[in-house]
């Protein structure tokens, strides 16, 4: 998979939203995603191969909205669900609400969640072996 979007996001070093860190490493990875916006929130959708999708949301402490455009120091939790086809059956993969978790530790966990479930449902590479 590549990243058909285009990040206007900078370097995670001091990153200005809670997305950034994520998008960055999706594309470091070659994962295509798509960043969204609806009455619920925002969100970022990783589309798998077998028609399946992962959604990565988070919330802030200002409201606890659904959203992933606000700076780090307002971070409260993060939430990836997997969604199968036809929305028929989802799966909450990582939920850290009230898990106290520095922004950077709980995005980590976040990551290594979403990668390991990204790579347990893509196809094996060619040539690799079974």
């Amino acid at each position: 998979m590549t990243q058909s979007t285009p990040s206007p996001h900078t370097s995670t070093t001091h990153p200005t939203t809670v997305i950034e860190p994520v998008l960055e490493q999706l594309a470091a990875e070659g994962i295509t995603y798509k960043e969204a916006s609806e009455s619920s929130g925002q969100f970022v959708v990783v589309a798998l191969p077998d028609g399946s999708e992962i959604t990565i949301s988070g919330t802030s402490t200002r409201k606890h909205d659904v959203q992933t455009q606000h700076p780090p120091a307002e971070h409260e939790s993060w939430q990836a669900a997997h969604t199968q086809r036809a929305g028929a059956d989802v799966t909450v993969l990582y939920d850290s609400h009230q898990a106290a978790l520095s922004f950077e530790d709980d995005t980590r966990a976040l990551l290594d969640t979403v990668l390991s479930r990204i790579r347990a449902t893509s196809p094996a590479a060619p040539g690799a072996a079974d």
